[in-house]
């Protein structure tokens, strides 16, 4: 998944072995401060992190998880969808399961 963004980014200094500790907007840009005494100022953030971590809980400060008791898997492939399913999403529902894809 991180090649799929590298390959995307038009200029990217990627750094490794950070943990964010603290996120505090100033402005236009964020100060983002790592558990390894690092700090950056940015004016994107793009949190990764999952649902109930740093990233999540500094944009969100009010916003709740609900327990949905859910498993979801997730995949990547190359498949030429049909165009009347092309950039949108779609689920089914069935007797206790759904499907959907994007």
């Amino acid at each position: 998944m991180q090649q799929i963004l590298i390959d995307s980014l038009k200029y990217a200094k990627i750094e490794l072995k950070h943990k964010l500790i603290s996120i505090v907007k100033k402005e236009n840009n964020y100060s983002l401060k790592f558990k390894n005494e690092n700090q950056i100022k940015s004016s994107i953030i793009l949190g990764a992190d999952g649902l109930n971590f740093i990233v999540r809980k500094n944009i969100l400060p009010n916003n709740s998880v609900r327990k949905a008791n859910q498993i979801c898997w997730r995949r990547i492939t190359k498949y030429d969808l049909p165009n009347k399913f092309k950039n949108e999403l779609n689920e089914a529902w069935g007797k206790s399961k759904r499907f959907g894809f994007v």
